[in-house]
């Protein structure tokens, strides 16, 4: 007997315009940071890529910001994270058709995003002189009225090859994130005195001509999208606001005002976001933000208008998405991070299979960090992602399967374990602790980490699902080793903490930062945590969350400078909080002494004394000593990954583990 679907809400169709969406569930328009090779078209990867979100059972489908104008910021070819409809419409339109037929055989529908530009945010033109995001010293070049019409109209040219690409709609990029049509719209940035500057009407011209134009060349039925950014949360060009109450750009009731010229102008439907690049971490918001943070502002979206209205911002919840449809606060939910981690989320939720979607940590490593580094999109918990054609997990025969050992059950070793069963070897998995998990159960004791804890237990269900053997509390020696005699050897024995040669290194007070996050230690009152890179800090956040009064001792210039890069939002959101908490920094300054007093350190100014009941020391890590050079000598095929190979993060150790799990 078929039961009735729990998430009900979730997958009920809906209308935007007169087409119809399977489900209440759209991947986002999250940009790759790829390379096009020049062909200014989709490639093999993409098609693969969306073809798995497809697959995976999203409704609809939007792409990453695709180019249109060839004139006033021209596209060059092979430019990072860029496609361009408009500069090779023959090939743009083949390579469409190809992602087209196998997106919507899933009866999946798909949106291309089209922007009008990226303004001040990548330095090329704004509507007035306003300083670049990048070099604040530097004023963007001002756009005249004939530029802008310019850009309009390639705008609208896109949408034509798009519909007849094969698209379902277009969304436009965008009255979010600070991009150039933001950057129109506000009052901040726009003081222009033609005709697309002064008053509201204005302000908003270039997108009532971009809907009208679109319509008049694609036919009033052509579903078009606004992206829209309802909250600014900046106090001023390259200033964040936390709580978003000094307001400098746009407000709720802005955006309540702009909601209701969307409609007006022929839009089809608004989906709501919040923030600037100036408050990055309102773009891509990471752990330390809550779940589900935009759904109540996108509610007051949805009471302005009858359109329908869909709502970003770690909607990454099962239960959140469902309980924001079914309550009417928003007409769907977009998700983006998430369906990088896993592409079956919508399926997985369909099919209530919830304990097995693999968990986003909102950690923003890959699929932000590595894109500003120009190395292009990655996730940390899916080293599949954006390699879907290339790295799959091929079955191994009978001939070929081996007996696996793997040494650590971090998440290198439990990674590991994961690709080479699932491609059909026998894996054993030895962890001397009494819980897998390694590092990341300390990374995820405080209350805002929640999804590490999460892909802990997803691991375990995957492994137990694949009959792999896991036994803790079993310390691997050589001997043991070499007495279970297996065909291979993973050696994921990770890392240890640093412990600084200094007085009273063993004073009661000092403790290191493992006990202290996983309550092996009393922490007091007061605590001064030794050590400002992401871990130090993390612990800082951590503690000052709990009502502890904190003080960070780092010995660079600044905090979150040490160790594997932080992505940027991730780095803006932790300084704002701390000086939200009056977290107390003191860089430039050494540790030298633990006593009874506290922490002893020298800065530039002397040696001074900070009072403390515990003083944490997070001061960084250093790699095991492994098997796999001790395995040399032997006939067993051994291999090193994760910390005992080189401490970085967890992207780094989940990805070294697939590797080696797919290959072996």
């Amino acid at each position: 007997m078929i039961k009735e679907i729990k998430y009900k809400a979730l997958f009920e169709p809906f209308n935007i315009g007169k087409l119809r969406v399977k489900n209440r569930i759209c991947y986002a328009p999250v940009g790759t940071g790829l390379s096009d090779n020049g062909t200014s078209a989709f490639d093999d990867a993409d098609i693969a890529f969306y073809t798995a979100r497809a697959k995976g059972g999203a409704g609809l489908i939007t792409t990453g910001a695709i180019f249109t104008d060839l004139e006033v910021d021209a596209y060059k070819p092979g430019a990072l994270g860029t496609w361009q409809i408009t500069y090779n419409p023959p090939l743009f339109r083949l390579q469409a058709a190809k992602l087209l037929d196998r997106v919507h055989s899933f009866g999946t529908k798909m949106f291309a995003q089209l922007s009008l530009g990226t303004g001040r945010n990548s330095g090329s033109y704004a509507p007035s002189p306003i300083p670049q995001f990048a070099d604040p010293s530097k004023q963007s070049p001002v756009l005249t009225e004939q530029q802008l019409r310019t850009k309009i109209e390639y705008l609208i040219k896109g949408a034509e090859i798009a519909k007849n690409s094969g698209f379902d709609g277009v969304e436009i990029h965008a009255l979010h994130f600070g991009y150039l049509l933001d950057e129109l719209e506000m009052e901040i940035s726009n003081f222009r005195t033609d005709e697309y500057g002064g008053s509201f009407e204005n302000r908003m011209r270039a997108c009532r001509e971009i809907v009208e134009g679109i319509k008049a060349r694609c036919g009033k039925d052509f579903p078009v999208s606004m992206r829209l950014g309802m909250k600014s949360y900046i106090k001023g060009f390259n200033q964040s606001s936390l709580s978003g109450d000094d307001e400098a750009g746009r407000t709720l009731e802005d955006s309540i005002r702009i909601c209701r010229a969307l409609e007006e102008y022929g839009y089809d439907l608004i989906s709501v976001d919040v923030g600037i690049y100036d408050s990055y971490y309102y773009c891509y918001p990471p752990m330390y933000l809550p779940m589900g943070l935009n759904v109540d502002m996108a509610a007051e979206c949805k009471k302005a208008v009858s359109i329908p209205v869909v709502v970003c911002g770690r909607m990454h919840d099962p239960e959140i998405c469902e309980e924001a449809v079914a309550s009417g606060k928003v007409d769907g939910v977009v998700v983006g991070r998430q369906m990088l981690a896993d592409p079956d989320f919508a399926l997985k939720i369909k099919t209530e299979r919830v304990d097995d979607i693999r968990p986003c940590l909102s950690c923003n490593f890959g699929c932000r960090g590595k894109m500003q580094d120009g190395l292009g999109q990655r996730c940390a918990v899916n080293p599949q992602m954006r390699r879907e054609k290339e790295c799959g997990l091929v079955p191994v025969n009978e001939r070929e399967r081996k007996n696996i050992m793997v040494i650590g059950g971090g998440v290198a070793g439990l990674e590991a374990a994961r690709a080479a069963a699932t491609r059909g070897h026998k894996v054993s998995i030895y962890e001397k602790e009494d819980r897998v998990g390694g590092l990341v159960n300390v990374a995820g004791a405080p209350s805002f980490k929640a999804e590490d804890r999460q892909l802990i237990a997803w691991y375990v269900r995957q492994l137990n699902l694949l009959g792999v053997k896991i036994e803790c509390g079993r310390e691997a020696t050589l001997d043991f080793i070499l007495e279970k005699a297996p065909d291979a050897v993973i050696s994921a024995t990770g890392s240890v903490p640093i412990v600084p040669r200094i007085n009273g290194a063993d004073h009661p007070k000092a403790v290191g930062f493992k006990e202290a996050m996983l309550g092996k230690a009393e922490v007091g009152r007061k605590v001064v945590v030794v050590g400002g890179g992401l871990v130090g800090c993390e612990v800082a956040l951590n503690f000052t969350k709990l009502g502890h009064e904190v003080t960070i001792v780092e010995f660079l210039d600044d905090i979150l400078r040490s160790g594997a890069p932080t992505p940027i939002m991730n780095k803006m959101c932790l300084k704002d909080l701390f000086k939200e908490h009056e977290v107390r920094i003191c860089t430039g300054s050494a540790l030298t002494e633990v006593n009874d007093a506290g922490a002893v350190i020298k800065t530039a100014d002397g040696i001074k004394t900070l009072e403390a009941d515990t003083v944490i020391l997070a001061v960084g890590l250093r790699s095991r000593d492994g098997f796999a050079t001790q395995l040399e000598k032997y006939n067993i095929e051994a291999y090193s990954i994760g910390d005992e190979n080189m401490v970085a993060n967890i992207l780094h150790s989940v990805a070294e583990g697939y590797e080696v799990g797919r290959n072996i």
